[in-house]
């Protein structure tokens, strides 16, 4: 079991909770200033402070900590079923994959979410230590040598429960994957920005159906289209700077 930490009081008990079963729970904290770690020294002794090196540098970071074959990673907003740890038991006896994807259920500002993207994510979370490597600066995604199954039962998600939370933490991904972007010499050319935006909307809200969720589907909607739109403006403001010689 591998958890990456920073501050999350609210959430981690629920989390480790969740995963008490585990043979081992590796913990990967940022130096938290509030009651995570005490939380945590009542799950396991395996914790590591390190500081922040970005979402897949710490979680390789776990890895080499982990000591057992399969690696369970989940966030400290993510909740473990005992369905999803029935299958969870079930799929490692058997070998017959190098890694399994699990669908993630998120309920978000008061509701489970049941359309839009948000129910169509599915990401690797299990694998075997020796067949895997995290990568990428946000939204982290598994490189994995050998074949890759599907579980059936979801991860349970509550990251955002608030639309403040959700725009705070939309503010954190968009600032890295801009800076990724510039760093890679992207440009976004503006008509393609605005009209991509729009398209984001009409794909949530409409083609996927986010409008079967009433208000929170226009919401999420919404937001998805600002998201992509911020990360966007964003690289143009880096490189506007650039192009100036003013200082960022």
């Amino acid at each position: 079991m591998l958890i990456i930490t920073k501050n999350e009081e609210k959430n981690i008990r629920a989390c480790l909770e969740s995963v008490k079963w585990a043979n081992e729970i590796v913990i990967i904290d940022s130096y938290s200033q509030d009651a995570t770690l005490t939380i945590c020294k009542e799950y396991t002794d395996k914790i590591i402070l390190q500081e922040w090196q970005g979402y897949s540098a710490q979680k390789n970071i776990g890895h080499a900590h982990c000591k057992n074959n399969w690696i369970l990673s989940i966030d400290a907003d993510e909740r473990v079923s005992p369905t999803l740890h029935e299958e969870i038991e079930h799929v490692i006896k058997s070998n017959q994959f190098s890694a399994y994807r699990i669908f993630i259920r998120d309920y978000m500002f008061g509701k489970w979410i049941e359309y839009g993207s948000w129910p169509q994510q599915c990401h690797i979370r299990l694998y075997h230590k020796n067949a895997a490597a995290w990568q990428s600066a946000v939204h982290e995604k598994l490189v994995i040598q050998g074949d890759v199954g599907i579980l059936t039962s979801p991860l349970l998600h509550y990251s955002h429960l608030t639309i403040n939370k959700f725009m705070m933490k939309m503010n954190t991904y968009t600032d890295i994957e801009a800076r990724r972007w510039y760093e890679e010499g992207i440009r976004k050319n503006w008509s393609i920005i605005i009209f991509s935006s729009i398209r984001i909307f009409c794909l949530e809200y409409i083609q996927r159906q986010g409008f079967r969720d009433k208000g929170h589907g226009f919401v999420l909607a919404i937001l998805m289209s600002v998201y992509h739109f911020l990360a966007r403006i964003k690289l143009w403001e880096l490189w506007y700077k650039h192009d100036r010689g003013i200082s960022q």
